[in-house]
């Protein structure tokens, strides 16, 4: 709550033997509180560089499909149980979303995937929580939200028990096995077009997917100013056509 984040910015002051309690302060605490404290992990070389590949392609991503919730932090300093993390800014409640902006979040939770196979070549078990998050949205999206064109207004219910696949459809007796299969086919194609849209911005943006990836290994954490400048350079764009109509089926 607010006496909490206001306590923990307090304390971040004091250790840091300021006077004032700062913007900067208020956003430790806030990642602290959300994130937990950081982590002394002892990584080898490649591990760093793949977590600062994975958390470039997010913010790239970000940065380019979803351009009405700017970024606030990039870290490769582990916290809680992340290796990495992108933060976007929260600018007021938002209670409604449109199929356009969840199909800009699918893309964006697949950016770090699709960094890594791009630029290493294979992908790493650092991207199940995305994995994750991303087939619970296109599930929630195609089976409950009626954002799919082939399956049109249909809510079919759903279980989340499945410990490696997240939610899936559940037979409840008001749906045949060929509608769970058609759905299940949608939800691989919806999450198959957010990763190829991924890829394609990263594709069209690689020389600054380096440069980010090449600041993190410098800096480890990337302020909203220094992404900024980095982002906002002669070079991003968004991909093509596919991309800017936001027509696709997508916390």
């Amino acid at each position: 709550d607010l006496a909490n984040l206001v306590n923990e910015a307090a304390l971040h002051a004091i250790r840091r033997k300021g006077g004032l309690i700062t913007a900067e302060d208020f956003a430790e605490a806030l990642d602290k509180i959300q994130l937990g404290d950081p982590r002394e992990l002892h990584l080898s070389p490649a591990e760093v560089e793949r977590i600062a590949v994975h958390e470039a392609g997010h913010a790239l991503v970000a940065q380019l499909v979803d351009k009405n919730t700017p970024l606030r932090r990039v870290s490769i300093i582990p916290r809680g149980m992340a290796l990495g993390v992108t933060q976007q800014s929260t600018l007021g409640d938002k209670h409604l979303h449109t199929r356009s902006e969840l199909t800009a979040k699918l893309r964006l939770l697949l950016g770090g995937y699709a960094a890594e196979k791009l630029v290493l070549g294979e992908v790493s078990s650092g991207a199940e929580s995305d994995l994750q998050r991303a087939s619970d949205l296109a599930h929630r999206m195609v089976a409950q939200m009626g954002m799919s064109d082939l399956l049109g207004p249909i809510h079919l219910e759903t279980r989340s028990e499945h410990p490696f696949l997240g939610a899936r459809l559940a037979t409840d007796g008001g749906a045949s096995d060929a509608s769970l299969h058609e759905a299940e086919q949608e939800v691989r194609r919806v999450l198959a077009e957010a990763f190829d849209d991924a890829t394609e911005v990263l594709e069209r943006n690689r020389a600054t997917l380096d440069l980010l990836v090449a600041a993190l290994l410098e800096h480890e954490t990337l302020d909203a100013d220094q992404l900024q400048a980095l982002l906002t350079g002669p070079g991003p764009t968004p991909s093509g056509e596919r991309m800017t109509t936001g027509s696709s089926a997508s916390a």
